[in-house]
């Protein structure tokens, strides 16, 4: 079993969209399955290999750099470069619980 210091987290259960986009500007719409302070579990058809340096969008504008660390057909995990802290994490989470979508229109 993986003792990665991100497995031993506590992690919060979240259904919210975001999106990941690579390095070369390849990007793709996802949900998240779970986060915590220093990643977040994806559901969604993930074109991307394993270690691959990503930028995440959240609904509410926080960007996060990071590395997918695995990825499976329909789900990934990623760890952020810049681990939350745990009351940025309650705001981010707070934010997506309220506004868990993209807006329809952008500018």
């Amino acid at each position: 079993m993986d003792e990665s210091p991100f497995r031993r987290e506590k992690r919060y259960g979240l259904a919210a969209d975001i999106r990941v986009i690579t390095e070369e500007g390849e990007a793709v719409a996802l949900s998240t399955l779970d986060i915590s302070c220093g990643g977040l579990g994806t559901d969604g058809l993930t074109p991307f290999e394993a270690d691959t340096a990503v930028r995440v969008e959240f609904t509410n504008g926080t960007i996060r750099t990071g590395r997918t660390r695995w990825c499976e057909d329909f789900s990934s995990g990623i760890l952020f470069d810049l681990p939350f802290s745990p009351s940025e994490l309650e705001v981010l989470r707070a934010a997506l619980t309220s506004k868990p979508f993209f807006d329809q229109q952008r500018g």
